[in-house]
């Protein structure tokens, strides 16, 4: 369920929500991201594109 609601609403939101600490919230999500990254296949990626930000005009 939370991971469906972080597509949509804040993490702080959330927890306000259910009754729990946002840090809480954030340790969950950041095991299934992880765990996620872990099983993705990158073997068929060839390249690579990045977009540049511009830090002087207050971007990040």
């Amino acid at each position: 369920m939370i991971m469906t609601l972080v597509k949509s609403m804040p993490v702080k939101t959330i927890a306000a929500c259910i009754n729990e600490h946002d840090t809480r919230l954030w340790r969950v999500l950041h095991h299934y991201v992880d765990s996620a990254r872990d099983n993705a296949d990158y073997f068929k990626v060839r390249q690579v594109g990045v977009d540049g930000t511009s830090s002087k005009r207050g971007h990040s």
